[in-house]
Protein backbone atom coordinates (compact mmCIF):
# COMPACT_ATOMS: atom_id res chain seq x y z
CA UNK A 1 0.00 0.00 0.00
CA UNK A 2 1.48 3.32 -1.05
CA UNK A 3 1.19 5.96 1.63
CA UNK A 4 2.70 9.40 1.99
CA UNK A 5 4.10 10.42 5.37
CA UNK A 6 4.57 14.16 5.71
CA UNK A 7 4.68 16.93 8.29
CA UNK A 8 1.29 17.94 9.62
CA UNK A 9 -0.09 21.19 8.19
CA UNK A 10 -2.62 23.68 9.55
CA UNK A 11 -5.14 22.56 6.93
CA UNK A 12 -4.99 19.00 8.35
CA UNK A 13 -6.25 20.00 11.78
CA UNK A 14 -9.97 19.21 11.47
CA UNK A 15 -9.30 15.92 9.67
CA UNK A 16 -6.73 14.90 12.28
CA UNK A 17 -9.10 15.76 15.15
CA UNK A 18 -11.81 13.57 13.64
CA UNK A 19 -9.35 10.74 13.00
CA UNK A 20 -7.97 10.92 16.56
CA UNK A 21 -11.46 10.74 18.03
CA UNK A 22 -12.28 7.75 15.82
CA UNK A 23 -9.08 5.84 16.55
CA UNK A 24 -9.03 6.49 20.30
CA UNK A 25 -12.70 5.55 20.72
CA UNK A 26 -12.00 2.41 18.70
CA UNK A 27 -8.95 1.55 20.83
CA UNK A 28 -10.96 1.95 24.03
CA UNK A 29 -13.63 -0.42 22.65
CA UNK A 30 -11.10 -2.91 21.27
CA UNK A 31 -9.26 -3.03 24.60
CA UNK A 32 -12.44 -2.98 26.68
CA UNK A 33 -11.29 0.09 28.60
CA UNK A 34 -14.05 1.29 30.88
CA UNK A 35 -12.23 4.38 32.12
CA UNK A 36 -14.23 7.59 32.22
CA UNK A 37 -11.29 9.66 30.98
CA UNK A 38 -11.97 9.05 27.27
CA UNK A 39 -12.98 12.64 26.48
CA UNK A 40 -10.13 14.03 28.55
CA UNK A 41 -7.64 11.79 26.76
CA UNK A 42 -8.96 12.73 23.29
CA UNK A 43 -8.94 16.43 24.20
CA UNK A 44 -5.37 16.13 25.51
CA UNK A 45 -4.20 14.62 22.19
CA UNK A 46 -6.05 17.29 20.18
CA UNK A 47 -4.67 20.09 22.38
CA UNK A 48 -1.13 18.78 21.81
CA UNK A 49 -1.60 18.99 18.07
CA UNK A 50 -3.23 22.41 18.29
CA UNK A 51 -0.35 23.74 20.39
CA UNK A 52 2.15 22.23 17.99
CA UNK A 53 0.52 23.96 15.02
CA UNK A 54 0.62 27.30 16.87
CA UNK A 55 4.38 27.01 17.30
CA UNK A 56 6.79 24.33 18.40
CA UNK A 57 10.35 23.70 19.41
CA UNK A 58 12.88 21.99 17.20
CA UNK A 59 12.39 18.92 19.39
CA UNK A 60 8.77 18.41 18.39
CA UNK A 61 7.36 16.92 15.23
CA UNK A 62 4.03 15.52 14.04
CA UNK A 63 3.70 13.44 10.91
CA UNK A 64 0.48 12.46 9.15
CA UNK A 65 -0.05 9.37 7.06
CA UNK A 66 -1.94 10.04 3.84
CA UNK A 67 -3.47 7.43 1.55
CA UNK A 68 -5.46 8.38 -1.54
CA UNK A 69 -5.57 12.02 -0.28
CA UNK A 70 -7.12 10.94 3.07
CA UNK A 71 -5.40 11.21 6.43
CA UNK A 72 -5.38 7.70 7.88
CA UNK A 73 -2.82 8.08 10.65
CA UNK A 74 -0.63 10.31 12.76
CA UNK A 75 2.39 10.06 15.03
CA UNK A 76 4.36 12.56 17.03
CA UNK A 77 7.56 13.38 18.84
CA UNK A 78 7.26 15.64 21.87
CA UNK A 79 8.27 16.14 25.51
CA UNK A 80 7.47 13.15 27.70
CA UNK A 81 3.96 13.09 29.14
CA UNK A 82 3.17 13.38 32.84
CA UNK A 83 2.53 9.63 33.14
CA UNK A 84 6.07 8.88 31.98
CA UNK A 85 7.57 11.68 34.11
CA UNK A 86 6.06 10.37 37.31
CA UNK A 87 7.12 6.77 36.65
CA UNK A 88 10.73 7.05 35.53
CA UNK A 89 13.84 7.75 37.55
CA UNK A 90 15.34 11.18 37.07
CA UNK A 91 13.00 12.64 34.45
CA UNK A 92 14.88 15.03 32.22
CA UNK A 93 13.30 18.22 30.88
CA UNK A 94 14.72 17.40 27.44
CA UNK A 95 13.40 13.82 27.38
CA UNK A 96 11.24 13.03 24.36
CA UNK A 97 8.71 10.38 23.52
CA UNK A 98 7.29 9.02 20.33
CA UNK A 99 3.56 8.90 20.81
CA UNK A 100 0.08 9.66 19.56
CA UNK A 101 0.50 6.82 17.08
CA UNK A 102 -2.98 6.43 15.67
CA UNK A 103 -3.80 4.49 12.52
CA UNK A 104 -7.39 3.98 11.38
CA UNK A 105 -8.53 0.42 12.07
CA UNK A 106 -9.05 -0.63 8.44
CA UNK A 107 -5.45 0.38 7.69
CA UNK A 108 -3.87 -1.46 10.61
CA UNK A 109 -1.75 -4.58 10.13
CA UNK A 110 -0.57 -3.40 6.73
CA UNK A 111 2.91 -2.24 7.79
CA UNK A 112 1.95 1.45 7.96
CA UNK A 113 2.84 1.78 11.64
CA UNK A 114 6.32 0.41 10.96
CA UNK A 115 6.93 2.91 8.17
CA UNK A 116 5.64 5.77 10.36
CA UNK A 117 7.84 4.68 13.26
CA UNK A 118 10.90 4.52 11.00
CA UNK A 119 10.23 8.10 9.87
CA UNK A 120 9.79 9.30 13.48
CA UNK A 121 12.91 7.46 14.65
CA UNK A 122 14.89 9.08 11.84
CA UNK A 123 13.59 12.48 13.01
CA UNK A 124 14.77 11.68 16.56
CA UNK A 125 18.19 10.79 15.16
CA UNK A 126 18.35 14.08 13.20
CA UNK A 127 17.61 15.93 16.45
CA UNK A 128 20.68 14.30 17.99
CA UNK A 129 18.66 12.49 20.68
CA UNK A 130 20.30 9.29 21.96
CA UNK A 131 17.33 7.87 23.86
CA UNK A 132 13.56 8.28 23.67
CA UNK A 133 10.51 6.86 25.41
CA UNK A 134 7.40 5.06 24.24
CA UNK A 135 4.46 4.37 26.53
CA UNK A 136 1.32 2.35 26.08
CA UNK A 137 -1.81 1.50 28.02
CA UNK A 138 -3.65 -0.54 25.37
CA UNK A 139 -3.13 -4.27 25.88
CA UNK A 140 -3.45 -5.02 22.16
CA UNK A 141 -0.73 -2.47 21.35
CA UNK A 142 1.48 -3.57 24.23
CA UNK A 143 1.84 -6.99 22.63
CA UNK A 144 2.84 -5.31 19.38
CA UNK A 145 5.46 -3.06 21.02
CA UNK A 146 6.90 -5.95 23.08
CA UNK A 147 7.32 -7.87 19.82
CA UNK A 148 9.52 -5.06 18.53
CA UNK A 149 11.24 -3.55 21.59
CA UNK A 150 11.05 -6.45 24.05
CA UNK A 151 10.03 -6.12 27.65
CA UNK A 152 9.31 -2.57 28.80
CA UNK A 153 11.60 -0.85 31.25
CA UNK A 154 8.60 -0.17 33.47
CA UNK A 155 5.41 -2.20 33.80
CA UNK A 156 2.76 -0.96 36.17
CA UNK A 157 -0.03 -3.45 36.72
CA UNK A 158 -3.57 -2.25 37.36
CA UNK A 159 -2.54 1.31 36.52
CA UNK A 160 -5.85 2.43 35.03
CA UNK A 161 -8.03 -0.33 36.49
CA UNK A 162 -7.66 -3.97 37.49
CA UNK A 163 -7.00 -5.24 33.96
CA UNK A 164 -5.53 -2.08 32.44
CA UNK A 165 -1.78 -1.94 32.76
CA UNK A 166 0.74 0.69 31.71
CA UNK A 167 4.11 0.09 30.08
CA UNK A 168 7.03 2.39 29.37
CA UNK A 169 9.95 1.60 27.08
CA UNK A 170 13.22 3.53 27.21
CA UNK A 171 14.72 3.04 23.77
CA UNK A 172 18.21 3.76 22.49
CA UNK A 173 17.85 5.60 19.19
CA UNK A 174 20.60 3.57 17.51
CA UNK A 175 18.93 0.31 18.56
CA UNK A 176 15.60 1.53 17.13
CA UNK A 177 17.32 2.48 13.87
CA UNK A 178 18.74 -1.03 13.63
CA UNK A 179 15.36 -2.63 14.39
CA UNK A 180 13.67 -0.58 11.68
CA UNK A 181 16.50 -0.67 9.11
CA UNK A 182 14.76 -3.18 6.82
CA UNK A 183 11.52 -1.18 6.56
CA UNK A 184 10.99 0.59 3.24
Amino acid sequence: MDVLIRDIEDSDYSFVCKMIRETVEDAYKQNDIKSDDLEEFINEKIAGISNYLKGHSKYEKYKVVVWDSHIIGIGGIYKICESIKKNIKEPNEESLEIGSINIKRNFQKKGINKVLMKVLINEIQKMGIDTFYLDCGYSSSQKYWMGIFGEPEIRINSYFSKNEHYMIWKIKTQKAIELYSNIT
